[in-house]
């Protein structure tokens, strides 16, 4: 695959391919899956999206009350 996997040209990126319908996973990027505890794994989303100049991120606990808010379908592929 061409690009490298955090390019600072994000038109060389391959996790900013615009013609992927989906994220790439874990396995299509050799990478190990993320299986730590929260407080590890939140602490590795945070430094990520700070790479990519997010000033701001958060996290809740899924309930109930806050699943509704998720869509049951991706509008591009429909999954």
């Amino acid at each position: 695959m061409d690009g490298e996997l955090f390019a600072k040209d994000v038109t060389t990126s391959r996790l900013k391919d615009p013609a992927r319908a989906r994220p790439m996973s874990p396995e299509e990027l050799d990478v190990p899956r993320l299986e730590g505890r929260s407080e590890e794994n939140s602490h590795m989303v945070r430094a990520a999206l700070k790479h990519f100049d997010t000033h701001q991120v958060g996290f809740v606990k899924l309930d109930e009350n806050n699943k509704k808010f998720i869509y049951e379908a991706d509008a591009l592929d429909g999954k």
